[in-house]
């Protein structure tokens, strides 16, 4: 008579077990509603991080609204995090980044010593990283 007590509380506990992981992952499953998430504040600035691995030091400008504004300068071999105020991308949300060598002759112009990027879009929320390569045409943008 013993056994069958025996069986009967392994498929007991089995049951249980099983119940309760259903119960469990029903919870996961919650329905996420999009429209209820925060949005972004349209008023703060883009974060701009320039990964510059080269020799060279680097002014920063971005081409915002076709106006250019100076933004930072980063140094050869270095790593830095600036901040693009709204005010440069609320009108259109398009800008584009100019790097220019610092010592090197020349206007703005890709000519001349100058990187750039094509235009980017932002919204609220986003952020750039730019990597400058020693061979300038490898060097990246991407926004995320």
């Amino acid at each position: 008579m013993l056994a069958p007590v025996t069986a009967m509380r392994h498929v007991g506990l089995a049951l249980a077990l099983g119940a309760s992981l259903a119960g469990g992952s029903a919870g996961c499953s919650a329905h996420h509603d999009v429209e209820a998430a925060p949005r972004p504040d349209a008023l703060a600035p883009t974060p701009l991080t320039i990964a510059n691995g080269t020799h060279l030091d680097y002014v920063i400008y971005v081409d915002h609204d076709g106006e250019m504004s100076r933004v930072a300068t980063v140094t050869a071999a270095s790593r830095a995090r600036y901040l693009i105020p709204s005010w440069m991308t609320q009108n259109s949300h398009l800008v584009r980044l100019f790097a220019h060598s610092i010592g090197s002759t020349g206007s703005l112009h890709p000519s001349d010593g100058t990187l750039n990027t094509e235009f980017i879009h932002i919204l609220p929320g986003q952020y750039i990283e730019w990597r400058l390569e020693p061979n300038l045409g490898r060097s990246t943008v991407a926004v995320y």
